[in-house]
């Protein structure tokens, strides 16, 4: 006589996008997570799987300090700066100005 198991042997549970839980069996193709899943990675703003790890990036406008934090890119410092007169630094981004006469 053979028995069919009525048990599930489970895993973990993971929590999707949509604020759900789902739990997950051991050997459940669809319950793959990746280093990213949870806390982001550890990442302030992006994180990329690379394997069993991860690599953490930051949006435009910004630059990686250290491993996981995003720092903001001052654009107006750079040796050509973007701007014809003035510039404006803002996080992760910048503004441009004129001078008008008068207003110097």
């Amino acid at each position: 006589m053979r028995l069919t198991p009525t048990l599930l042997c489970l895993l973990f549970s993971v929590v999707l996008p949509s604020g759900q839980a789902q739990d997950c069996a051991v050997g459940d193709p669809s319950c793959s997570i990746s280093s990213c899943d949870v806390n982001n990675g550890g990442c302030e703003q992006l994180c990329t799987p690379d394997g069993t790890s991860r690599k953490c990036g930051c949006s435009d406008g910004y630059t990686l300090k250290g491993e996981t934090k995003c720092v903001n890119v001052n654009e107006c410092m750079s040796e050509e700066g973007p701007c014809e007169q003035l510039c404006m630094d803002t996080q992760g981004s910048f503004s441009c100005a004129c001078v008008w006469p008068g207003t110097e």
